[in-house]
């Protein structure tokens, strides 16, 4: 078990095994609101009292699903929530919620995810279990062009060459940098390759800023880049340079 999840269990132990003083009324009424989806045939409850939630299964409509020495957990039909949340209060019990659902953070299988130390710092794995971004989300890479790659495929906009000659997608920079800078903002996910991108499903505006044959571009051309982003439709302008 992670750190995490552990800190994640002790949380959960502690606000079950302590009492929170919750008139009985408003404690149904809670239990209650919390069933989120009214088509579930059943809904587990946690008791923050063990003996209480032996005790309520008495009755016929609750049944004993897990108990240990910290708390108990009774399943209900969904028609009796209400009846169940007051049984293991009445028997004792001071906190009934509704169990709740988890699941597996996302992990991408691409291998470059792995030694990927910042995306985890700040939570690229948390964020992706609520979304992967959209394609209305366009993505302005001001940077040195970005080569169509199989990361990017099918999410490469039109976009601009600063100086004649050049080309946004065609990265002739030693370092490939816009390309990568690319590929770190909406980098293809669960393909099995490459690196995972913050936003795997945004789509690209690759805007070439720097002179054909240099390593180097103006601040001008950067506010050039800037401005024909802003004009051209991009949510989003990432710009990766030092000056």
């Amino acid at each position: 078990m992670s750190l995490a999840a552990f800190a994640a269990c002790v949380t959960l132990v502690a606000a079950l095994a302590a009492p929170t003083g919750i008139p009985r009324a408003a404690a149904v009424e809670t239990a209650a609101t919390q069933v989120e989806n009214p088509s579930d045939s059943e809904v587990r409850l946690v008791v923050n009292d063990p003996v209480a939630a032996i005790k309520a299964s008495v009755d016929p409509r609750v049944d004993l699903t897990v108990v240990n020495p910290v708390f108990g957990v009774i399943t209900v039909d969904n028609g009796d929530v209400l009846a169940g949340a007051a049984l293991a209060l009445d028997a004792g019990a001071s906190i009934v919620e509704r169990d709740v659902v988890a699941y597996p953070v996302f992990t991408p299988t691409d291998p470059g995810w792995s030694p990927w130390w910042g995306a985890r710092q700040v939570g690229l794995d948390g964020a992706w279990n609520t979304t992967l971004g959209t394609p209305t989300v366009d993505i302005a890479i001001i940077d040195t062009g970005v080569n169509i790659d199989t990361e990017l495929a099918g999410r490469i906009r039109p976009g601009m060459a600063v100086y004649p000659g050049a080309s946004p997608t065609v990265d002739l920079h030693p370092s490939q940098h816009g390309t990568k800078a690319a590929i770190v903002a909406a980098g293809a996910v669960n393909n099995g390759t490459g690196a995972a991108g913050a936003c795997p499903r945004c789509e690209i505006i690759p805007i070439n800023v720097f002179r054909p044959g240099t390593t180097t571009t103006m601040l001008s051309d950067v506010a050039n880049g800037i401005t024909w982003a802003a004009d051209n439709g991009a949510e989003v302008i990432n710009i990766s340079l030092a000056g």
